[in-house]
């Protein structure tokens, strides 16, 4: 069988449609991390409404922003003539002027998804179908990739090693600041789509994975982890978990057990579905990808879909008194 044939021109008037996007979206007003914008309180408000938050443009992870602050990345569903896919996207900080958003140097031919960065920011990881090796056939499954940074530039993409990627899906990669690796496996319907599992690097090489606890991963279906650099705490998205749809908590207790999974509240949850988050670089921002579903949950009206932001002290509000 050949390889599935892309469509060159589909491909070129993607890509001429992200170029010219990013030729209108350049903002030499906006100086300073995060599009310049003012950090937000202890109430989530919208993460660059009209830019990375706008209506139409259907965002599909949290951000992936690098230990400079000068480059963001983050996911967004494409819909053409074949079937959908992501396509990672990056807005970068340049000459004093944020630029973009265009589609990353790396992405945009394949099923690419669920950019994040590493603890110690020298990995940049996602998900995709692309082929192993060349001339092999795209795959029918998502398997983990990586960029290393290496004198300031992010190397060529790379197939992770070793045996977590299988004949399954694994994507929504967070990495701890001593290499412990929490990721997202579809197992199937019959054990509720997915679970979280977790592999450990040492010496260079992972460990087999190992599937987190029945506290965590129920009969439904749970995703997007979001561990802490110390682990100190996990964060994932919980279908259906005890407590509803939605952003669920876990803290490490002096002992090195979890907490049983928190529902994150209507701080976080309120009147959407969030579903994929991540801090930034110094840990004081939480972002959190918040969208309308009928199906979950009646939005208010006027409610924006998009990625939000707030006070990282929100984690500590949330942390059981006896561990605080």
């Amino acid at each position: 069988m050949k390889p599935q044939a892309i469509n060159v021109g589909i491909l070129l008037s993607i890509i001429f449609v992200f170029i010219s996007c990013s030729q209108q979206h350049e903002f030499p007003d906006l100086k300073g991390p995060y599009l310049g914008q003012k950090p937000p309180g202890m109430k989530l408000e919208i993460f660059s409404r009209g830019k990375i938050s706008q209506a139409g443009f259907e965002l599909h992870s949290s951000l992936a922003i690098s230990y400079d602050g000068k480059e963001i990345y983050f996911a967004k569903l494409v819909r053409d003539e074949g079937p959908p896919r992501n396509v990672i996207l990056l807005m970068k900080y340049a000459q004093g002027r944020w630029i973009g958003p265009e589609v990353a140097a790396f992405s945009g031919k394949y099923n690419d998804a669920t950019p994040s960065i590493s603890g110690n920011g020298r990995r940049l990881y996602f998900s995709s179908n692309r082929p192993i090796e060349e001339g092999d056939e795209v795959k029918q499954d998502q398997d983990i990739w990586y960029l290393e940074k290496r004198n300031g530039s992010w190397g060529e993409p790379r197939h992770l090693e070793g045996p977590i990627n299988s004949e399954l899906t694994e994507s929504a990669v967070s990495v701890s600041r001593k290499g412990t690796m929490y990721f997202y496996r579809n197992v199937g319907r019959e054990n509720g789509w997915g679970d979280l599992f977790r592999s450990r690097l040492i010496q260079d090489k992972w460990t087999y994975p190992e599937r987190l606890g029945n506290f965590i991963n129920t009969e439904e279906f749970e995703c997007f982890p979001v561990i802490a650099p110390d682990e100190n705490f996990l964060i994932f998205y919980a279908r259906n978990g005890s407590e509803g749809t939605g952003q669920y908590i876990c803290f490490r207790q002096n002992k090195g057990a979890w907490t049983a999974p928190l529902n994150m509240g209507e701080a976080i949850n309120g009147g959407a579905v969030a579903f994929c988050s991540s801090f930034s670089p110094d840990r004081k921002y939480f972002f959190v990808l918040r969208r309308r579903s009928d199906s979950v949950v009646t939005s208010p009206e006027g409610f924006e879909e998009g990625i939000y932001w707030v006070d990282a002290k929100i984690i500590e509000d949330l942390k059981p008194k006896e561990l605080k």
